[in-house]
């Protein structure tokens, strides 16, 4: 209904209100009549309840190797032109601390803000938490890219292997998260 007809179907002394205030009111009045008692819809429990179809497991291993081939790229130049000029007592160290900046911000910052990896957006995922919210947290999405993977790496790579027997197609840092990989397009 457009808003002139609602107006107008509101009953009113004058049709033209003689102040602020009661132009004022006779908004207040039309709104009231025309919003359900329940109040209006609250958009993200609605957007809670989709169901988004598991991530085929092709696409999740072009995009891991994709995102490997952007982190390595990227440590790289962090640990060659921003620790190099950094003296660690081990050179190790400088590939430890680059990889630590790698993993926090490629890995956990940008699937926070893009809702993926760059590796996944261009194969059409994207981390959701297990009830599907869109929403994941730092935390869950620190502790996925950094200790789950790990544990996932650790039994000959069991933990990636998973997917291929798993009805959800999660990854044993996805269930360590709490996270799902789901098809976005």
């Amino acid at each position: 209904m457009s808003a002139k007809k609602m107006i107008s179907q509101v009953p009113v002394q004058n049709s033209i209100p003689q102040t602020q205030e009661q132009g004022f009111y006779q908004v207040q009045a039309v709104v009231q009549q025309n919003i359900p008692q329940q109040g209006l819809p609250n958009v993200f429990n609605t957007a809670q309840q989709i169901r988004y179809q598991p991530s085929n497991k092709n696409k999740r291993v072009v995009a891991f190797v994709l995102d490997g081939i952007f982190s390595a790229v990227i440590t790289k130049i962090i640990t060659v032109f921003i620790l190099s000029g950094f003296h660690f007592k081990h050179a190790s160290m400088s590939q430890l601390i680059g990889f630590l900046l790698v993993a926090t911000i490629y890995w956990v910052m940008l699937t926070m803000v893009m809702g993926a990896t760059p590796g996944k957006k261009i194969m059409g995922l994207r981390i959701v938490t297990a009830n599907h919210d869109l929403n994941v947290g730092f935390g869950q999405l620190f502790l996925r890219e950094t200790i789950g993977r790990v544990l996932s790496a650790l039994p000959l790579c069991l933990g990636y292997l998973w997917i291929s027997w798993d009805e959800e197609r999660r990854t044993f840092h996805d269930m360590i998260a709490k996270t799902r990989v789901v098809d976005f397009r």
